[in-house]
Formats: C-alpha cells, structure tokens, sequence
C-alpha cells in the first residue's frame, strides 16, 4: 500500500507470475524446551518499478535462482550473496 496523504493508503498489485522470495528459516528451542520455527524475507532496495510504492521489496528468485538459494550443496559463500538484487522491473507489472 502507498500512502496516499495522512490516513489514506492506495493498494497496488505487483506480479512477475510465479516466483520464489529469498528467506531464511530456523528453529530455535525455548529454555522449557519446546521448539520454535522461525523464518524471515530477505528484501532490498526497490527496482524502478516498487520504488513507486515502496523503499523496498523482497528479494525475488527466478527458477534459476531458486534453484540455487535453495541447494544444501552449495558451499561458495558468496554465491547466495549474488542473488540479493532486486528483481528486474522490465520482468514486472503493476
């Protein structure tokens, strides 16, 4: 949602079509030992066409990408790093 004055917001929909979001999960266990999942969406600055409605936006992985994010054998530490830019705006819609 942008906001669009002091108490209004105006919504937008932004889609690529099928996509996956960068994120990480772990869990975590309490001291009464009962575990706890927890996960997170790794964002960045927004392409030219979020920038419009936000100041950032979720790293959005291609099939390629996804591919990779998601290999437990990937061991180059900066491979994943790679992958944290924004989505092209040109492959986007609003």
């Amino acid at each position: 949602m942008k906001r669009e004055g002091k108490d209004k917001k105006q919504p937008y929909r932004l889609s690529k079509g099928v996509y996956g979001f960068a994120g990480l999960y772990d869990e975590w266990k309490e001291e009464d030992g009962e575990i706890l999942p927890s996960c997170t969406i790794i964002i960045t600055k927004p392409n030219d066409l979020v920038a419009n409605v936000h100041d950032r936006m979720p790293v959005i992985l291609d099939n390629k990408a996804t591919d990779i994010w998601l290999d437990p054998d990937v061991t180059d530490k900066e491979k994943p790093h790679e992958l944290l830019s924004p989505f092209p705006a040109a492959q986007m819609r609003s």
